[in-house]
């Protein structure tokens, strides 16, 4: 069923290589393949046990909670830590797990600062939505 597409779907796309979802077939088959074995190899529970372990014991938790005890007087704020984690064990599976951005990046802190501009104003949105009434009325 999923393997054909209407044909109409993908008349007005002329870029190489089609957006995922703009082909058909046998190349659509081969890309979810791909897409399906590459997702498979980087989430094999040993590589991402050591990447995530590292990235507590080594790279972010652990190395937070540290700078908290000597320069906070152990006051943790857990939350930028654990939003650099997610990121990085993310980027990490993406991009290799010995590259990880702390939260001092500079591209880190305008990837963060973007992703809660656009969350915030979904969420603003989604309370609109709730709160008016956008409904057409004739």
């Amino acid at each position: 069923a999923f393997s054909d597409r209407p044909k109409d779907m993908e008349a007005h796309i002329t870029k190489v290589p089609r957006d995922f979802g703009a082909i058909n077939g046998k190349e659509w088959k081969d890309r979810r393949n791909l897409f399906y074995n590459s997702m498979l190899k980087i989430t094999d529970s040993k590589y991402i046990t050591t990447h995530v372990q590292n990235n507590i014991k080594h790279k972010i938790f652990v190395p937070s909670l540290d700078k908290a005890i000597a320069e906070n007087n152990g006051t943790w704020y857990p939350r930028n830590s654990c939003k650099n984690y997610a990121f990085n064990t993310i980027f990490g599976a993406s991009f290799g797990p010995d590259f990880v951005l702390p939260l001092d990046d500079q591209k880190y802190i305008q990837f963060q600062s973007q992703t809660e501009s656009i969350f915030t104003s979904l969420l603003a949105v989604f309370f609109l939505s709730i709160a008016g009434d956008f409904a057409l009325r004739s």
